[in-house]
């Protein structure tokens, strides 16, 4: 309640009699006055100091345009007279006989004067601007920051926010409202030193952030020695730990300039069916194998059986870097290293392309072929092969010399070594770690380096590890398409399920959609099959073929049924959050009994102890493509869908159909000519060719799918080429005025075909060997 003392004011000062506690209560007052004011108010001098006993408080607030604390020269230095006085008494028996407002229930025991005119000019767009920032809107910016956002990035969604509220327009130019980028900036700055620490010493506010990484299930553990490291390990990267993945093959990379001290980070990833997942991050100093080796050590102290409960994982993917090989060789020794394709391919033809090679230009686009027929070789002979016509070579020995030392280490890049002794699921090429780095960098960092290692923290084991997880529902959802899966479905549709001869348990023979009389030995609990595509444990058509009629579970296939989805879930989010398996069944899928799942899981659990007895090698000896008729220990699969009715459905359709060529006949005879018969003959011609029932499909399919481009009316050539722009098919012109040369410019028009257009090189490294040409390099990662 506030009560105008018309005694004490006087022609510019307004007193007022209200009810305060304290100095909070006078500081709420004088922010409320200055929203309707339009204007910011600072403290001046404290007055009545030496009458602690008589006051609770006595300030003065000046306007933040007055010359109090300003040079002369300052642009805020208006000499502005406005002030609010506010003084907050003590009530006792004595104050009560001289002050009326005091006898009050509740007593008015603070006298505010108030003189409101100010010098200058308050509701302008240029007066509100200089405003300072308001608490509340401070606090919302604070809020930004902390759940991942740069200055730039919350004042855009303040501005966003700000256009939601009436009168946004006026709130735009409030500098209390909308500050000014500066303002943000410095407080962005503060809210760094606040949280992150110091820059040039930043350990010692990370070791206190420790305890509060661990209550939420992180653990960061730091060495600060020379050179330092820092291991963060997330919750869902100790659930990936624990994945069958994490013990076949890890894929590892590096990338520095992470932040301003340009620490390095180093990411540990196994492959899931929903993308590449952690399962341990390092940061270290530098890129040397003694950072690397202290990283590696301290991941094993702290998570001895982090490769699916092995000690060591059976093979590692790396770039062709020294330290990191260096270091795995030195920690595990018994893993397996291998070099992405790509970057050791693209590696040679650089080194080709360069002066220091001595290569003649004519000579390197047939020197790379060969090389690249050694990476490929599909078996030893074949690779023996081209190492002898490497070495035969005439001239070139700077190229054998070369390549003679890169054969010493053949185990690492030699595709024919992976096809006969490694299981890698077919990854050649290093983009699970590329396309994460990446995402650090792009998405999570945004091209920005952090403030120091405690911000790089934090954007990992928070920011990082919440777009993983989200990745991973995406999969879990069934919001993505199953493309890949149909296609390996569509070379297989000419295979009659029927065919599929079952070994035992676990070991089936599917027959090739080429020769029917080939078959293809698969093993579904490693996920293997004896064709070229599943020699290294890759999902090829065969295993696609026994997923989609046997119901089968393999561990490399995509995520195409609920309990796949349901596990994708419990990785990404654990089993306290995960909801229950039947949130994650299909449309048309009806709930499973909790019965079934318990005996569907116990199964499974006594399939992944047989297997730990089976290697996939064994079964490639032994079950050789031979005479497998005769063979009593093999016996025809029966598949789960039952084709009665589609037999049911083919031969009401061919009864038909021959009905439709019969009477096609007596139409054809009612009026015979020369052009029929030719035709006639023709056709027959195509039908007596076809030997397969591959060929018989296709016959089909094509027939029927060029049914509708049957029906266009054809135009003379002459007329096409009258067309102008990309109207140069038989396809109907639109209507309205014919395009211009202007307008189909922009619709790769072949119009201009005397400008030469400057294309930019591509970064294709096949495209740039058939050109002769560098490599082009993308941006830096």
């Amino acid at each position: 309640m506030l009560v105008v003392s018309e005694c004490l004011s006087s022609k510019n000062v307004l007193t007022l009699r209200t009810y305060m506690d304290d100095k909070d209560d006078a500081k709420s007052f004088i922010r409320k006055f200055g929203k309707f004011d339009d204007s910011y108010w600072i403290q001046g001098n404290r007055l009545n100091k030496g009458n602690s006993s008589r006051f609770v408080m006595h300030n003065k607030w000046v306007c933040s345009f007055s010359s109090h604390r300003k040079v002369e020269s300052s642009k805020k230095n208006q000499k502005c007279d406005a002030f609010i006085d506010i003084l907050i008494k003590i009530v006792t028996k004595g104050s009560k006989k001289n002050d009326e407002y005091l006898k009050r229930d509740p007593p008015l025991n603070t006298v505010i004067k108030i003189n409101p005119f100010h010098s200058h000019n308050c509701g302008s767009a240029d007066a509100l601007k200089r405003l300072f920032i308001d608490p509340e809107v401070k606090s919302v910016f604070l809020k930004y920051f902390a759940d991942g956002l740069s200055p730039s990035q919350a004042m855009k969604q303040n501005i966003s926010r700000l256009r939601t509220l009436p009168n946004y327009i006026v709130s735009l130019a409030n500098g209390a409202l909308n500050p000014r980028p500066w303002t943000i900036y410095r407080l962005w700055h503060k809210y760094l030193e606040e949280n992150y620490g110091s820059f040039k010493e930043p350990f010692e506010r990370l070791e206190e952030k420790i305890p509060d990484y661990l209550n939420q299930g992180i653990h960061v553990v730091m060495d600060k020695t020379d050179p330092w490291v820092v291991l963060v390990v997330t919750p869902l990267n100790e659930r990936a730990q624990k994945l069958k993945n994490s013990s076949e093959i890890i894929f590892m990379d590096s990338t520095s300039s992470c932040d301003v001290s340009m620490a390095s980070v180093t990411v540990l990833l196994t492959a899931t069916k929903g993308g590449a997942v952690p399962i341990g991050v390092l940061i270290h100093k530098q890129q040397t194998a003694v950072a690397y080796e202290k990283g590696f050590k301290m991941l094993m102290d702290n998570f001895p059986l982090c490769f699916n409960g092995l000690t060591y994982p059976k093979i590692i993917m790396t770039d062709d870097s020294m330290a990191e090989k260096k270091a795995i060789q030195e920690i595990w020794p018994q893993t397996t290293q291998i070099l992405c394709i790509f970057h050791f391919l693209q590696a040679e033809w650089r080194w080709l392309m360069s002066s220091s090679s001595n290569i003649l230009p004519v000579n390197r686009q047939q020197l790379m072929q060969l090389f690249r027929k050694a990476v490929y070789a599909k078996n030893h002979e074949d690779f023996q092969d081209v190492v002898n016509e490497i070495n035969h070579l005439e001239g070139n020995q700077s190229f054998k010399d070369r390549f003679n030392e890169n054969l010493k280490r053949s185990q690492e890049w030699s595709m024919s070594y992976r096809n006969e002794n490694l299981i890698t699921r077919n990854n050649q090429t290093n983009n699970y770690s590329e396309a994460t780095i990446r995402i650090l960098k792009e998405i999570i960092l945004e091209r920005t380096k952090a403030y120091n290692v405690v911000a790089l923290v934090e954007f990992i084991s928070i920011i990082w590890d919440k777009y993983f997880i989200n990745r991973l529902l995406d999969f879990a959802y069934n919001r993505r398409n199953q493309k890949d899966y149909e296609l390996q479905l569509t070379k297989m549709k000419s295979v009659d399920p029927n065919s599929i001869l079952q070994i035992d348990e676990f070991l089936y023979k599917v027959p090739s959609s080429k020769d029917s009389k080939k078959f293809y030995d698969v093993n579904t609990i490693i996920g293997w099959c004896s064709c070229y595509s599943g020699k290294q444990g890759g999902f090829c058509k065969h295993q696609a073929l026994l997923k989609q009629y046997y119901d089968i579970e393999f561990p490399n296939s995509p995520v195409t049924d609920s309990n796949e989805r349901h596990k994708l879930a419990l990785l990404a989010l654990g089993i306290r959050d995960c909801p229950p398996k039947p949130f994650f069944e299909d449309l048309n899928e009806l709930p499973t009994p909790q019965t079934s799942i318990m005996e569907k899981e116990n199964l499974k659990t006594t399939r992944e102890k047989t297997n730990l007895q089976l290697c996939y090698k064994d079964f490639s000896n032994n079950l050789q493509d031979g005479d497998i008729e005769n063979d009593p220990n093999i016996r025809p699969s029966i598949p789960l869908n039952n084709n009665q009715s589609l037999n049911d459905k083919f031969t009401e359709k061919w009864e038909d159909f021959t009905n439709s060529i019969n009477r096609l006949g007596e139409l054809l005879q009612q009026d015979v000519s020369e052009t029929s018969i030719r035709h006639l003959s023709v056709f027959t011609k195509k039908i007596k060719n076809i030997d397969t029932t591959s060929q018989a499909v296709d016959f089909i399919i094509n027939n029927s799918s060029s049914s509708k481009r049957g029906r266009n009316i054809r135009v003379q050539p002459t007329s096409v080429a009258r067309r102008r722009g990309t109207y140069k098919g038989n396809h109907r012109i639109g209507p309205g005025r014919p395009p211009t040369e202007k307008s189909t410019a922009g619709r790769n028009s072949l119009l201009n075909k005397n400008k030469k257009k400057v294309v930019k090189r591509k970064h294709n490294l096949v495209q740039s060997i058939t050109n002769n040409q560098a490599n082009a390099k993308c941006k830096q990662i």
